[in-house]
């Protein structure tokens, strides 16, 4: 298992994502890849005017994450989707994504996501699988990242 935390703009610390990879090894060369993340807000305010009288509450506008290999044809996934949120269950587990755009499976031949893009106010869960085969010389390495997006909701 493979874990990360990043800082959402780490300077004020707004929020943070909290993420894991769990590697099952197949067969051989073959290993199935459980992906969870979940961004948290740390109920901070943003201050929209230089006296700190008007304050704004944070909220995530988008999540993801995306793990990427070197050659093509060594991802497969045999889960894809896509939809506006609510109950998603990969790989025997179950989240409530909030409304907004949710995608998750191959993106091209080298890259696999979970993303999620809106506007929330609360924790959001994202969720994967998919599973990376490697040939027997090759090195057996992955490009793990995550990416997320916070604002404030103005009246414009």
């Amino acid at each position: 298992m493979y874990t990360r935390q990043k800082a959402i703009t780490p300077s004020n610390r707004y929020a943070v994502q909290d993420a894991a990879v769990l590697v099952h090894h197949l067969v051989d060369t073959r290993y199935r890849l459980r992906l969870w993340s979940a961004g948290r807000l740390l109920r901070r305010q943003y201050g929209d005017d230089s006296w700190g009288i008007y304050q704004k509450k944070m909220a995530f506008t988008q999540l993801e994450q995306e793990l990427e290999v070197n050659y093509e044809n060594q991802l497969s996934t045999d889960r894809s989707l896509s939809g506006d949120g609510g109950p998603v269950n990969v790989a025997g587990e179950t989240v409530i994504v909030p409304d907004g755009s949710y995608e998750m499976g191959l993106i091209d031949e080298t890259r696999y996501h979970s993303h999620w893009n809106g506007f929330h106010a609360n924790d959001i869960p994202l969720i994967g699988v998919c599973e990376v085969s490697f040939a027997d010389s090759a090195e057996r390495r992955l490009d793990w990242t995550l990416d997320y997006g916070i604002g404030v909701q103005t009246p414009v």
